[in-house]
């Protein structure tokens, strides 16, 4: 019989909309349960595939500047609308590489607030490095936050 999980029963009984990658991960979640496993499979499938998304971050230019007033600036003053769809699509990358680095557990070394911005960060650096971290977070954001080798804070540009 396929595990079942009270979160995602819970909230499927009211409004099967209302199964987000947010409320499980901020519930702890990590999405050991069989249906939520399907769906995290399919949301990490989704950022990973969304070729669009990515090449507008790239278009961001994180990696250069690291600058996210101008980027902020700049990209709300050029196209408004995709400024608006990155920030849901860093939103949701957000939480799957959040769950994959705690799906291996312990700790990266700093504070959450210093965990988050390497995650943020390693957003901004593009798909390429945000597929090592998924592949290897303890080795690829482990590393980033033991050297301090990120910038507070991509989201911000949102």
């Amino acid at each position: 019989m396929p595990r079942k999980c009270r979160l995602y029963e819970f909230a499927a009984e009211y409004d099967s909309k209302r199964i987000t990658l947010g409320n499980l991960s901020m519930a702890g979640h990590t999405g050991d349960c069989d249906r939520c496993r399907e769906f995290v499979a399919r949301e990490r499938k989704r950022v990973v595939d969304d070729i669009e998304s990515w090449e507008g971050i790239e278009k961001l230019e994180w990696a250069k500047h690291r600058d996210y007033e101008r980027i902020k600036k700049e990209g709300f003053r050029n196209d408004r609308n995709l400024m608006r769809r990155l920030d849901r699509f860093v939103g949701t990358a957000f939480v799957i590489l959040d769950m994959a680095a705690n799906s291996v557990g312990g700790d990266f070394g700093g504070s959450d607030d210093r965990f988050r911005d390497a995650l943020n960060h390693t957003i901004g650096l593009g798909r390429q490095e945000y597929l090592k971290a998924l592949e290897n977070p303890r080795g690829v954001l482990g590393k980033r936050i033991r050297n301090l080798d990120y910038t507070e804070s991509f989201s911000y540009c949102f």
